[in-house]
């Protein structure tokens, strides 16, 4: 490639723009600048030879740095201008500064996402200017221009509150247009799934309407679903769920609810408990005061209506179940602490209390009648004498009791069905499995040649003392039997244990003969080491059936028997081992010599 003339070269240094003027920055200035962005303070910035520079670097550093500076720039021919950062940190740019100087805006609006999205904020519009001379215009207009030359073109205050009126009107509009489209969509939905999932979405656009509209749009949207649907109630039960989740306030769900053309389910079934729980829970939000001590205002009325419309269809039908009595008891609690939330002493609360406990702790007084109605008594008759309760919660106390005590008769005899029909069905499985074990012990005595001739034929369908009788005979035997291990007969004597006492049989002296028998005395005898464990149980189950005098004998005889058991391995091992006397022979070392098993 042919290399450009050399005039071209010249001619391209000779277009290089001017050098930067030369910037003087004291030391103190460079020092304080650092100091901003690095801990002068920390302990390794003071040692020297570290890799974090140092004062007395950071220093020889910023000489080096200004003596460099002051040979690649001319010396005469600029003056001091003004600090820059720019041309000290970054990179050279020809031409003018790039920055401008803008002064600040004295808008002091605030932001306009804040503005409630509600039309009466929006300021009026300016009236039409009146006829002016043309000149009279152009001067305002000039002067006006002017103005905002000055400021850095910024709007005035009232331009920018102007602008956010205008920005909250159009996500008014925004926000009307989308819920209108929600709204169509649910309109045209076939089924009900579609109709809920359209409603989820609907109910996300809700909650930035006022509370107002907000009531307005779910009466029109709800209206639209129940043309779609023909179980109204299931819907209206599944919407007010919804509207539970999304922390809608009681009053306005009360209101909706309390609407003519919004259908409820029938108490008596399943939909209308599920209703009524709902509404205890969001008539104890709208009762309950706040966290800051104030009561919410309004509700009593919205209570009071929904209250006649669920109640009137019973009334009419004279069909009352304890539960739906019970929740529309409190419903009616509810309204009057509602209407006398600010008269009502707090013994009316108390006495709500001890309704509650008492009604919680009568499970133990169903068998004692007379204690049962005698406590009824006595409290009516403390509620009547009290002048704190006015009359209307006295009827109320007089109207809910009754209705409880009823309750309680019910879950009574009911309970007492249920107990036997459990008790007749597990009677048949407990005979049944005592049976087959009874078999199993009668099979493991035959296969052990441990079962008497004169028990040869005898059944399964033998009485309890007959086969109480056999067990002890069988436990005997085991006990004098030498043909097998002693493992053998402990665990089939500890099987003829588990029988007695899984079936409350009665155990006597011959079966406690029979497990010392095999668990002490012939264990000692094959020169096998009988833990404390084992000798405790066996004297506890002497003590039940001899008494305590036999058990203690029982147990002076096994210590001396196996202390002297202990004494003579000792003199064998000693023996063997060639130790002293005075050495101590452990029950380990006995066994690995043999002396014990």
């Amino acid at each position: 490639m042919q290399r450009p003339p050399i005039a071209c070269s010249k001619a391209v240094q000779s277009l290089n723009s001017p050098p930067q003027p030369h910037i003087w920055i004291p030391d103190e200035l460079l020092l304080r600048t650092l100091h901003r962005f690095f801990r002068a303070g920390c302990t390794h910035q003071k040692r020297h030879g570290s890799h974090v520079p140092g004062p007395l670097e950071a220093r020889r550093r910023a000489v080096k740095r200004k003596l460099s500076v002051q040979a690649s720039l001319p010396q005469e021919g600029f003056g001091v201008p003004l600090f820059d950062l720019k041309a000290l940190f970054g990179a050279r740019s020809g031409g003018n500064p790039s920055w401008r100087y803008e002064a600040p805006s004295l808008s002091t609006a605030s932001d306009p996402r804040g503005i409630p999205f509600d039309i009466r904020n929006v300021p009026p519009e300016p009236p039409f200017p009146s006829a002016v001379p043309a000149q009279n215009h152009d001067r305002k207009a000039s002067a006006h221009m002017e103005t905002m030359m000055d400021w850095g073109s910024h709007p005035s205050k009232e331009m920018s509150e102007e602008r956010d009126a205008q920005d909250a009107v159009e996500v008014t509009v925004s926000l009307d247009l989308e819920i209108r489209a929600v709204e169509d969509r649910l309109r045209l939905s076939s089924n009900v799934e579609s109709f809920l999932a359209h409603f989820d979405a609907w109910l996300r656009l809700a909650d930035q309407l006022p509370p107002s509209e907000r009531r307005k749009a779910l009466v029109r949207c709800c209206g639209k679903g129940y043309a779609i649907e023909d179980q109204g109630p299931l819907l209206t039960l599944r919407i007010l769920e919804r509207l539970t989740r999304s922390h809608w306030s009681p009053r306005d769900i009360a209101r909706w609810l309390s609407q003519p053309g919004v259908p409820l389910p029938s108490l008596g079934t399943h939909e209308g408990t599920r209703l009524l729980r709902h509404l205890r829970v969001q008539f104890d939000r709208l009762i309950l005061p706040q966290s800051d001590g104030t009561s919410r205002a309004g509700g009593g009325h919205a209570i009071a209506t929904l209250y006649k419309k669920i109640a009137t269809p019973l009334l009419c039908k004279d069909v009352l179940d304890a539960d739906t009595c019970r929740l529309l008891y409190w419903a009616r609690w509810q309204k009057l602490l509602l209407d006398h939330r600010n008269s009502i002493e707090g013994s009316a609360f108390q006495s709500l209390q001890w309704l509650a406990n008492f009604l919680s702790s009568t499970r133990t007084y169903r068998r004692q009648t007379r204690t049962f109605h005698q406590q009824v008594v006595n409290h009516l008759s403390r509620v009547v004498q009290s002048d704190s309760l006015n009359v209307a919660s006295s009827g109320q106390i007089w109207d809910l009791v009754p209705t409880q005590a009823l309750k309680l008769v019910d879950a009574q005899t009911k309970a007492a069905i249920t107990g036997v029909n459990s008790v007749y069905a597990g009677h048949d499985i407990r005979v049944h499995h005592a049976n087959v074990q009874f078999q199993a012990i009668l099979d493991r005595a035959r296969s052990a040649n441990v079962l008497p001739p004169s028990y040869w034929n005898e059944t399964i369908d033998a009485p309890s003392y007959r086969r109480a009788e056999i067990i002890h005979e069988l436990a005997h035997r085991y006990s004098i039997n030498h043909t097998r291990s002693s493992t053998h007969n402990w665990r089939a004597v500890k099987q003829l244990h588990r029988y007695l006492v899984s079936y409350d049989l009665p155990m006597k002296p011959l079966f406690t003969k029979a497990l010392v028998r095999i668990c002490l005395a012939e264990a000692m005898t094959r020169n096998k080491f009988v833990n404390g464990k084992t000798m405790a149980w066996v004297v506890e189950q002497v003590a039940k059936v001899e008494g305590a005098d036999v058990a203690r004998s029982i147990e002076y005889q096994f210590w001396v028997w196996r202390g002297g058991l202990i004494e003579k391995a000792n003199r064998v091992a000693r023996g063997l081992v060639g130790r002293n006397g005075g050495t101590k022979v452990r029950v380990n070392t006995l066994r690995r010599l043999g002396l014990l098993r």
